[in-house]
């Protein structure tokens, strides 16, 4: 009997974020999920990301350079969020707040 052993190599990067600004919760979520078939030349890529706005949020799968938005909002609405996003979304990192986690 011929067997084949197949091996994959999967890694999946995990990011998540949450401040306040002038009062209104922002959040974001980041993961990516590559699996690779050594030797196949065959590797898949997905990437979720999704950012939140209050109660308002916008979710963006890419698999393999394919784009699909996942929301409630109006396309006027998410051309909106996107810009109030750039605008609200500057988050600091202070040597202060690594100690204070630790």
């Amino acid at each position: 009997m011929d067997s084949k052993k197949i091996t994959e190599v999967h890694l999946t990067l995990v990011t998540s974020h949450k401040m306040e600004v002038e009062g209104v919760t922002l959040a974001e979520h980041k993961e990516v999920k590559t699996v690779d078939r050594p030797g196949s030349g065959n590797l898949s890529k997905v990437q979720s990301h999704k950012r939140q706005i209050g109660n308002k949020s916008l979710t963006v799968w890419d698999e393999n350079g394919k784009r699909i938005e996942k929301t409630e909002m109006s396309v006027d609405e998410v051309t909106k969020f996107e810009a109030e996003w750039t605008k609200m979304w500057r988050p600091q990192l202070t040597n202060q707040l690594i100690k204070d986690d630790e």
